[in-house]
């Protein structure tokens, strides 16, 4: 997500998440939820991640890193693009670590998958699911209780930022108003939230209709 400009200089400004900033709001957000939800559960994380990629490493190693500062065992499957591999992976994985009980999707219909795996199960109830960004399909999984919340990582400040970073490098021939990387917002959208996540991702899909 960046902005070009200068064709001597290259990119003046990169627009991109939060890594770890994101992943630690997602690892306190599901502890602390669980430790409301169910005091007596141990909490046990785990991040299903879509591959191998740079930015993949980042999320999980950004989630390491948080699950450390809180004293949580945290693991990582990979469990691909396609929902068919998904439901298999981490139905390999909920059966090799069936104490697992907060599953954390931080890319695609991972988290869509997990709560198909784990109704079917029959531990739905127990389990603790994480998405990511106010899409339709996450959002209906927030409705109807699949979910407990959704990262959204600020895909649409992402937009916004790289027209103001445009703006300002058209009229004032530089960057002033930003640092040279710019992060996009990032918040837990939660059960109290879904009305108006609903109008914004009404609003995006009624755009890409026309």
């Amino acid at each position: 997500w960046g902005v070009s400009g200068d064709p001597d200089t290259g990119c003046i400004g990169f627009v991109s998440p939060d890594h770890e900033g994101q992943c630690k709001l997602a690892v306190d957000y599901m502890l602390d939820y669980i430790a409301e939800k169910d005091p007596s559960a141990t909490p046990k994380i785990m991040v299903m991640s879509q591959g191998n990629a740079e930015k993949e490493t980042k999320l999980i190693n950004a989630s390491q890193k948080a699950c450390d500062e809180r004293g949580v065992e945290m693991q990582a499957v990979i469990v691909g693009t396609d929902s068919a591999t998904q439901i298999e992976a981490i139905s390999n994985a909920y059966q090799a670590n069936p104490d697992y009980n907060i599953w954390i999707g931080y890319t695609g219909e991972a988290p869509i998958s997990c709560a198909t795996v784990m109704n079917e199960a029959g531990t739905l109830d127990s389990t603790y699911i994480l998405g990511i960004d106010a899409t339709k399909s996450h959002l209906d999984a927030l409705i109807d209780g699949r979910n407990v919340g959704i990262l959204e990582q600020g895909v649409y400040s992402c937009g916004y930022k790289c027209v103001y970073m445009a703006a300002d490098y058209l009229i004032n021939g530089e960057l002033t108003q930003f640092n040279k990387e710019e992060y996009t917002q990032k918040t837990i959208v939660t059960e109290a939230d879904i009305p108006v996540w609903q109008n914004i991702v009404n609003q995006v899909l009624a755009a890409m209709a026309k």
